[in-house]
C-alpha cells in the first residue's frame, strides 16, 4: 500500500506537474493575449482619434466647399449683373478709342500746317532780311521826295506847266 501511495503520490505529483505547466502555458498566453489586447486597443484607439481627426477634416471641408458654392453663386451673380455694364464700357472704350485716333490725327495735321507755316515765315523774314536795303532806300527815296514835294513851290509849278503848254 505504501507503494501504491508512493505510486499514487508520484502520479499525483505528475499530475500536478503537468497542470502548472499548463497553467503557467495558459498564463503567458493569457499574458500574451491581454498585451495583444492592450496592443490593439492602442490601435483602436488611435483609429478614433484618426477617424475623429478626418471627420472634424471632412466636416472642415464641407463647410468650406458650401462657402465656396455660395461665393461662387454670389460670383455668377455678380457677374450677371455686370456683364452688360462691362459690354457698355467696352463699346464706350472703343467709341474713345475712335475719337481719340481722328484728334490724334487732327493734332498730327495741325502741328503738319504749324511746321509748315513756320517753315514759310523763317522763309518770308530771310527774304525780307536780306532785302531790308531795299526797303530802307526806298524809304529814303520816298522821304526825300516829300521834303521836295514841300519845298517846291507849287504855283511857280503850275506857271512853268501853263508856259509849256503855250
Amino acid at each position: 500500500m505504501a507503494d501504491d501511495y508512493k505510486t499514487e503520490y508520484e502520479k499525483e505529483q505528475k499530475r500536478l506537474a503537468k497542470l502548472w505547466e499548463a497553467y503557467e502555458l495558459q498564463q503567458k498566453e493569457l499574458e500574451s493575449l491581454n498585451d495583444k489586447i492592450l496592443s490593439l486597443e492602442k490601435q483602436i484607439d488611435e483609429k478614433d482619434r484618426i477617424i475623429r481627426s478626418l471627420k472634424d477634416v471632412l466636416e472642415q471641408r464641407d463647410k468650406e466647399i458650401r462657402e465656396i458654392d455660395l461665393d461662387r453663386t454670389n460670383l455668377k451673380h455678380l457677374n450677371q449683373e455686370l456683364e452688360p455694364k462691362i459690354e457698355n464700357l467696352d463699346t464706350s472704350l472703343r467709341t474713345e478709342k475712335d475719337r481719340f485716333a481722328k484728334l490724334l490725327a487732327l493734332a498730327e495735321d495741325l502741328e503738319a500746317n504749324l511746321n509748315e507755316a513756320r517753315k514759310q515765315i523763317r522763309t518770308r523774314d530771310e527774304w525780307f532780311i536780306s532785302n531790308i536795303a531795299v526797303f530802307r532806300g526806298l524809304c529814303k527815296s520816298v522821304d526825300d521826295r516829300e521834303d521836295l514835294v514841300k519845298t517846291t513851290d507849287v504855283t511857280a509849278v503850275d506857271k512853268s506847266d501853263e508856259l509849256q503848254r503855250l
